[in-house]
C-alpha cells in the first residue's frame, strides 16, 4: 500500500473541507469530491485490513484455521459494539489523522495477535538449520532471522513474530 499517497489524499480532503466546507464541495465539484472520497475509502479499507491482519500468514486448507477465524469474528464484533469503526471513520474522514486511527486500532491488533499465536505456534518447529534453529510451514522456505527479529521467506514475504509467544510477551515494545 502506498502510505504516502494515502496520507496525501487524507490531507487534501481535510484541506478542502476547511477551505470550502463539505456542502460547497458536494455542490460545486460533486464528481471530484466523490472520486476523492471513493479513493480514500478504498485505501482506508486496505490500510485497516493490513494494520489489523497484516503479516499474519495462514494456510487456507489448514484444519485449525476455522477456530482462529471464529475468534477473529468475536474481536470484530467487539470493535463494532465499541463503535471503533465509527471512530476510525471520524478520525480519517473528518480529522485526517492516521496516527490517532492507528492508536485506536492498536489494542485490537494486539488482541488479534494474541488470538493468532496458538495457531502460529502449531506451525513453528525447532527443527530448523544451524543458521535458523526454527522453521515454519506458513511461509515457504522461511528462516528465522534472530538479528532482525523476523521470519524471511524465499519469496520475500516476512512475518514479524518470534517463534514462541513468551518472547513476544517479553518484548511487547510494539504495543507500549
Amino acid at each position: 500500500m502506498d502510505m504516502k499517497k494515502f496520507r496525501a489524499l487524507l490531507e487534501k480532503r481535510t484541506r478542502n473541507m476547511k477551505k470550502s466546507g463539505v456542502a460547497a464541495l458536494e455542490t460545486k465539484a460533486p464528481e471530484k469530491w466523490g472520486k476523492l472520497n471513493a479513493a480514500i475509502e478504498k485505501m482506508a479499507d486496505q490500510w485497516i485490513r493490513e494494520f489489523l491482519y497484516g503479516r499474519l500468514p495462514m494456510k487456507k486448507e489448514d484444519p485449525a484455521l476455522p477456530d482462529f477465524l471464529k475468534a477473529l469474528d468475536k474481536i470484530g464484533k467487539n470493535m463494532e459494539e465499541s463503535n471503533t469503526f465509527r471512530l476510525i471513520q471520524y478520525l480519517l474522514y473528518q480529522e485526517g489523522d492516521l496516527e490517532k486511527a492507528a492508536e485506536t486500532l492498536a489494542p485490537f491488533r494486539r488482541q488479534i495477535v494474541l488470538t493468532y499465536f496458538p495457531y502460529w505456534e502449531k506451525h513453528v518447529t525447532g527443527k530448523g538449520t544451524k543458521e535458523s534453529p526454527y522453521k515454519t510451514d506458513l511461509l515457504e522456505g522461511a528462516a528465522w532471522d534472530e538479528k532482525a527479529g523476523l521470519w524471511r521467506g524465499k519469496d520475500g514475504a516476512y512475518a514479524a513474530l518470534p517463534p514462541k509467544m513468551e518472547a513476544w510477551r517479553k518484548e511487547e515494545t510494539l504495543w507500549n
